[in-house]
Order: structure tokens, then C-alpha cells, then sequence
């Protein structure tokens, strides 16, 4: 995420290169192209700070890793899952996990030639619990994370257009920068 915040910043600030020099720099500036500018210039800092805080994150934890004890999980079990925790993730900190799945539609919106589709993200189903810390051998540590999955509930489906998935996110919150890891997992 960090990169894509960035380099959409990017084409913001260069995208608005004429604007600030029609705006504030021409023979004769055109005040309102400038005040535009402006506005959209604290759009690319927001992003900017975005991508700061995400790389800021990977930095201070790593990449998330996640081992399955079973793979792929099966409607009406239990999905169970270990997170390595990174070493500087505090032993004091609440790890939640967080359940879901994703159906992706295609959304129509306006009319006639004005007329877009889009594909949007909608959460069918959701399940919050807690990662409880444990060792996980060889002096690591990892997050225990467990769900019972309903035998009613979806199944993935990545081979459609568009698609449905099953995502598992774990977070802590920590002093500076908050932990976060987001991984795949096959529900069928």
C-alpha cells in the first residue's frame, strides 16, 4: 500500500505542475488555477503521509508470515492459523483478528454516455477474535489466531469475475506505529 499511496502522490504533484505555474508563476497568474492547486497539493501530502506511516510499518515489523496448520480450510471447521509476531512487537500488546469475506460486484453507476462500471469490494461476512501470543518454538513467537467457520458461509471463488475471498487481518495496537498483517486464506 505504501507504494501505490506514493506514486499516486506523485502524479498528483506532476499532474499539477501547470496549474501551480498558470496559478502563481505566468506572465499574468491566474489566482483560481493556483487556490486549486492548493487544494489537491494537501491531497498529495495526505497521501504522502500514508505512504510514510505503511513504510514506516514494514519497516519496524517486517513482512507478515502466516502458517496454516491445515490447508485449505473447510466450511463448518475450524480455521486456524499462526502469525510469526515480529520481535519488536510488545508482549503487553492486544493482537485482534479479524474474519471476513469478500465479494467483489460490478457497480453501475450514471446513465448513458456518462454510464461507468466499477468493481467494488462488499464484506458478506464477518468474524472478529482474539490473537493469543504464544511460542512458537526455537525462541519464536507467534500470534494464534482461530475461527470456527460456519457451513452455510461462501466459499472462495477467485476463478469468477468477479471474485469472492476469505481474508484473515491482524492487528495491534502499539505504541508509534500499530502492527498490522493482512493474508489470503482458501475457504471451501
Amino acid at each position: 500500500r505504501a507504494r501505490y499511496f506514493l506514486l499516486t502522490a506523485l502524479f498528483i504533484f506532476v499532474f499539477l505542475t501547470p496549474f501551480h505555474w498558470v496559478g502563481f508563476f505566468a506572465p499574468r497568474p491566474a489566482l483560481p488555477f493556483g487556490i486549486v492547486a492548493l487544494l489537491f497539493d494537501a491531497i498529495g501530502v495526505g497521501l504522502l503521509a500514508a505512504a510514510g506511516y505503511f513504510f514506516l510499518r514494514r519497516l519496524k515489523y517486517g513482512a507478515g508470515v502466516a502458517r496454516f496448520a491445515r490447508f485449505p480450510f473447510r466450511r463448518g471447521s475450524t480455521l486456524e492459523l499462526h502469525v510469526d509476531a515480529p520481535r519488536t512487537l510488545p508482549q503487553h500488546a492486544l493482537a485482534t483478528a479479524t474474519l471476513r469475506c469478500v465479494q467483489e460486484r460490478y457497480v453501475t453507476t450514471g446513465t448513458g454516455e456518462d454510464r461507468t462500471t466499477n468493481v467494488e469490494c462488499f464484506e458478506v461476512y464477518r468474524d472478529t477474535a482474539p490473537a493469543e501470543l504464544v511460542g512458537a518454538g526455537a525462541g519464536r513467537q507467534a500470534l494464534r489466531v482461530s475461527f470456527a467457520i460456519l457451513a452455510d458461509t461462501p466459499t472462495t471463488d477467485l476463478a469468477s469475475r468477479p471474485c469472492r475471498y476469505w481474508e484473515v487481518d491482524v492487528e495491534a495496537a502499539t505504541d508509534g506505529v500499530d502492527y498490522g498483517a493482512r493474508f489470503l486464506v482458501p475457504v471451501y
